[in-house]
């Protein structure tokens, strides 16, 4: 045996499981192999979290196009680019869901990563809205003259 070993890592396999493989492990002189046993961890991701089987993706935009609904583009970890254009103000509690575009939903059908064959979270997007450090006083007037006084 040359010390290695191939391992599937299937589509949706969940941080914590645990996959072994009986009489694999070490084996001492004179003694029988012990199990080889292999503990998936996750890698995290700069952008996209994983809540269970959903995505969720943080967009950075700025405060103008928060509040003039620009259109967004980004990517699914699958590289699939998705272009979303919100019909609303875009506010911090603002979310769109992408239903079927998260993760796989782990099964332990083995011809399942080849076939594609597997039901998916939800993608979901959120919005993380960057504001200006400073405005001069002629921004300030026109947002003001924009939005209206305080009442």
């Amino acid at each position: 045996m040359n010390g290695q070993k191939e391992i599937d890592i299937k589509p949706g396999m969940r941080q914590g499981t645990q996959l072994r493989f009986v009489g694999e492990g070490h084996k001492p002189a004179n003694k029988n192999a012990g199990d080889l046993v292999v503990h998936v961890n996750r890698i995290n991701h700069e952008t996209i979290q994983r809540v269970g089987d959903d995505l969720v993706y943080r967009h950075k935009i700025s405060l103008k196009d928060a509040l003039t609904a620009a259109a967004v583009e980004f990517k699914t970890l699958e590289g699939e680019t998705i272009k979303f254009r919100p019909d609303e103000i875009i506010t911090p509690e603002f979310e769109k869901v992408f239903e079927g575009k998260g993760m796989p939903i782990y099964n332990d059908n083995p011809l399942s990563p080849l076939m594609m064959d597997h039901d998916r979270g939800n993608f979901i997007l959120k919005f993380q809205i960057e504001f200006p450090t400073s405005l001069s006083d002629t921004q300030k007037n026109r947002l003001v003259a924009v939005l209206g006084p305080d009442e």
